[in-house]
């Protein structure tokens, strides 16, 4: 009966299938948070000291997973994105070590060699999740901290205006783009 009714009516036909899109990210995201919960206890070996940290870390994660997989997504899709996901890890992990070791260098310096500036960067990412997580990394990249994002413009403290800032985000886009287009 009820596909009779749904069929007659395409406006309850629409609802009905918005209901299934909703439950299906629901029980994927419910899915996930529960084996990220499992993860989170196994890692830190049941200490519950450490629950407060996992109470934030596993909803944030599982968000990040459900933008990056969407639920019922196709399972290739992620092994697709898998390799530029690992490339733009290897990179970031790099470029962090460099700014650290950029900073210490600086710091141990006397006097200390900056010339801060604050740069407007147009990204070029779709809304939403993709620009977020730019910024979010681009706040750990060499000698910048990200201060705003405007719409499709990040608002970046550079540590100094001789580092090429606007070329590692370009950069940071084009990977972030290659693991989403993947």
């Amino acid at each position: 009966m009820t596909g009779r009714v749904a069929a007659a009516h395409p406006a309850r036909q629409g609802a009905v299938g918005r209901r299934r899109g909703i439950a299906r990210v629901a029980r994927a995201g419910l899915a996930r948070a529960a084996l990220l919960a499992v993860a989170w206890w196994a890692v830190s070996e049941g200490d519950l000291s450490v629950a407060g940290y996992g109470a934030a870390v596993v909803p944030l994660v599982t968000a990040a997973s459900l933008a990056l997989v969407p639920a019922g997504g196709r399972p290739l899709r992620l092994l697709r994105r898998t390799p530029p996901a690992l490339r733009l890890a290897g990179w970031f992990l790099w470029r962090t070590v460099l700014g650290g070791v950029d900073v210490a260098l600086r710091a141990l310096r006397t006097p200390v060699d900056t010339d801060p500036v604050l740069l407007e960067h147009r990204l070029t990412l779709p809304r939403g999740a993709a620009r977020v997580l730019c910024a979010d990394l681009s706040t750990l990249m060499p000698g910048a901290l990200s201060v705003d994002l405007r719409g499709d413009v990040l608002v970046l403290h550079v540590l100094d205006r001789r580092l090429p800032a606007r070329a590692q985000v370009d950069e940071l886009q084009r990977r972030i783009a290659a693991v989403l287009d993947a």
